[in-house]
């Protein structure tokens, strides 16, 4: 219960004023293909690898 009063005013962020120039939002989708095969590569090597010692 103590954690459900106090857990908003703890993650609560400040007010900014209003000529705040704010970054633009990351850009993700740029780097998914290449995100994609880095994964399966990886994934391939470590099974190779586990296999290899086995």
């Amino acid at each position: 219960m103590l954690f459900l009063i106090t857990a908003p005013a703890v993650y609560a962020q400040p007010g900014f004023e209003d000529d705040v120039d704010d970054e633009p939002e990351a850009n993700i989708t740029s780097y998914a293909a290449s995100l994609l095969i880095a994964s399966c590569a990886g994934y391939y090597l470590t099974q190779k690898i586990k296999i290899s010692k086995s």
